[in-house]
C-alpha cells in the first residue's frame, strides 16, 4: 500500500489522460505481498471521490485511486491486522481500520468480513445509521476452527465494543467480547439507533426509529456485564453462545412515540447456549440471561435454549409470548420471574435442580409456586 501511495510523477501521468499508459494499479498486499486474500486493482478517479479511507479511496501522488469492492469487504483490505492464534500482547489497535471498513459499507448493503483471527479495538466501533443489510460476518463462516473475533482492549475507557445505529444488520459466525465482566454497564453490542428519539408529529416516521430488525446467528459473546442490549424491536437471536457476565441480553424501554412505540416486541430467541453466568444471590432480581426491562414485552418467542448457568433464566413481563422446549440446568435463580404474564404459553420446559434463592445465601427447594413466579398470571398456559 505504501508503495502505491508513493507513485512517481511519471507513473501518475501514465494513469491520466484520454489515452493512459496504465489501466490501473494492482495491489498485491497491504503491508507486504500476499497478506490480503487476493490482489485487487485500483483505478484513477478523474473526479474527487472523497477522503482517503485507507481501503476504497487512496491518495497517491496527488491523485485519487479508487476500488469498488464486490460483495462483503474483508477488513484486511483496509489495513486491519488482527492477531493469529496464540498471539501475545502488545496487540495492534485495529480501531481506525475496522471503523473505516464499517463506514465504507454504510449505504451499500455490505457487511465487513473478518478472517479467522482476533481484532482488538481501543474504542467503540460504530455501525452507521444507514448500514441497511450490513453488519459483520466471518470470512470462513461457521466451519472455521478459529472464530473471527473483535475484542475491546482492556486499556480502553469505553463501555461498548460495538454500537449499532442501523436497521437490518447481521452478525454471523463471529465473536464479540468486552473488556471485563466486572465493569458496570459494559456491553458487547449495543443496538440503539438514536440517543434521543425525534417527535416529528408523524407517528409512522417516528416509528421507524423503533425498528431493529437484526439477525444474530452463530456468534460467541462474552467478557462484558451485558452481552447484547436492545433499544428497539424485531430481532432474531439464534444458535449463539453466551459465556460469562450478568445479562446475556437486555431489552430496554425505547421510544414511546410512533404508531407502535412503547415496549419491546417481536424477539425470536432460538437454540442458544448460556454458560457460566452467576451474579450472586443479592443480584438475582436484577440480572438474568434474558432480561426484559420494558413495561410489557410483546411477542417473545423463546424456544429450544440450553443453560447451565446460575442466573434467573427470564426476568420481566411476558405478553402474547411463547416459552417452550428450553432446558435450564443447575439453576439457582428463578426460571421465570415476572410482574405480569398475560396470554402466553410456557410449556414443555425442563428445569433441572431448580432452586429458589434467599438473602441468607441458602437455596431451599421451590415452594408450590414452582419455577415460574409472577405477581399476575392471566390467560396463560403453564405446563412444564
Amino acid at each position: 500500500m505504501q508503495e502505491m501511495r508513493d507513485l512517481s510523477a511519471n507513473e501518475v501521468a501514465g494513469l491520466q489522460g484520454t489515452t493512459p499508459i496504465y489501466s490501473g494499479v494492482k495491489l498485491l498486499g497491504y503491508y507486504k505481498e500476499g497478506d490480503t486474500p487476493a490482489p485487487i486493482i485500483y483505478y484513477f478517479s478523474p473526479i474527487d471521490p472523497g477522503p482517503d479511507d485507507g481501503g476504497s479511496i487512496i491518495t497517491a501522488g496527488g491523485i485519487k485511486l479508487i476500488h469498488h469492492f464486490v460483495g462483503n469487504v474483508n477488513v484486511l483490505y483496509f489495513g486491519a491486522k488482527g492477531v493469529e492464534t496464540g498471539g501475545q500482547p502488545p496487540h495492534p489497535d485495529d480501531y481506525p481500520y475496522l471503523q473505516n471498513a464499517f463506514n465504507y459499507c454504510a449505504g451499500k448493503g455490505k457487511c465487513i468480513s473478518l478472517p479467522g483471527r482476533k481484532f482488538y479495538t481501543s474504542k467503540t466501533l460504530s455501525i452507521p445509521h444507514d448500514s441497511l443489510g450490513g453488519g459483520i460476518v466471518s470470512e470462513q463462516g461457521s466451519k472455521s476452527y478459529v472464530k473471527s473475533c473483535i475484542e475491546l482492549m482492556a486499556s480502553s475507557t469505553d463501555l461498548y465494543t460495538i454500537r449499532n445505529y442501523s436497521q437490518r444488520t447481521t452478525f454471523k459466525d463471529v465473536a464479540i467480547r468486552g473488556r471485563s465482566v466486572n465493569i458496570a454497564n459494559s456491553v458487547a453490542v449495543l443496538f440503539k439507533r438514536v440517543d434521543e428519539y425525534p417527535n416529528s408529529g408523524d407517528p409512522w416516521k417516528d416509528d421507524l426509529e423503533n425498528n431493529t430488525d437484526a439477525v444474530i446467528e452463530g456468534c460467541d459473546f462474552g467478557n462484558a456485564e451485558t452481552h447484547l442490549e436492545f433499544w428497539g424491536r424485531q430481532v432474531t437471536i439464534k444458535h449463539n453462545t453466551f459465556s460469562g457476565g450478568h445479562n446475556a441480553m437486555v431489552f430496554k424501554q425505547f421510544n414511546t412515540l410512533g404508531k407502535y412505540g412503547g415496549s419491546a416486541r417481536g424477539y425470536r430467541i432460538w437454540n442458544n447456549f448460556f454458560h457460566s453466568f452467576d451474579s450472586g444471590n443479592a443480584n438475582r432480581d436484577n440480572f438474568a440471561l434474558i432480561n426484559n426491562k420494558t413495561t410489557d414485552g410483546y411477542g417473545f418467542d423463546i424456544i429450544g435454549n440450553f443453560s447451565d448457568s446460575f442466573n434467573t433464566f427470564f426476568l420481566g413481563n411476558l405478553v402474547n409470548s411463547l416459552v417452550t422446549g428450553n432446558l435450564d440446568y443447575t439453576l439457582l435463580g428463578y426460571f421465570i420471574k415476572a410482574g405480569n404474564i398475560i396470554n402466553s404459553n410456557i410449556t414443555s420446559n425442563n428445569v433441572d435442580h431448580a432452586q429458589r434463592y434467599s438473602d441468607t445465601g441458602t437455596n431451599p427447594p421451590y415452594n408450590s409456586k414452582g419455577a415460574v413466579h409472577a405477581d399476575r398470571i392471566d390467560k396463560t398456559i403453564i405446563s412444564n
